[in-house]
């Protein structure tokens, strides 16, 4: 019995094989592509280079700056919004409360309960000293 080499994989077929998985730093072009040329030649890039000391406010140019009719439009257009009537830029909500003068000429004056002075430890509150043991409930 003799070997034969076994025939090579036709050209037409060799993008359907994983036969090349094994080799390192190649390129893999999905099989169902079509083998066309690039669209555009590799060095093409997108947009213009600028100076190096120039920042985006001078490659804008005045596109920053919105002319009177422009900042008109914004105004209008922002104007149906509630909040910009409640709560305008630059401005904290004004809820328009009319304060006892008790409370406007006290500068001590704090909402809510008065503590105890020595607070009370936590593990206290959840498992109070003075309540039965889970050991007494249990012998029960």
């Amino acid at each position: 019995f003799e070997e034969q080499e076994r025939p090579t994989t036709p050209d037409e077929m060799k993008r359907f094989r994983k036969t090349f998985t094994g080799k390192p730093g190649m390129r893999i072009q999905h099989w169902g592509s079509e083998p066309d040329p690039a669209p555009r030649p590799g060095e093409f890039v997108f947009g213009v280079k600028g100076e190096k000391g120039q920042g985006v406010g001078d490659l804008l140019g005045g596109h920053l700056e919105p002319t009177s009719m422009q900042a008109y439009q914004q105004m209008r257009a922002e104007a149906v919004y509630a909040t910009s009537k409640k709560e305008p830029l630059g401005v904290s909500l004004d809820r328009k409360y009319q304060w006892p003068d008790t409370v406007k000429g006290d500068p001590k004056f704090r909402f809510g309960l008065q503590g105890a002075e020595v607070p009370e430890k936590a593990i206290d509150a959840i498992f109070p000293p003075e309540a039965p043991s889970l050991n007494v409930t249990m012998e029960q």
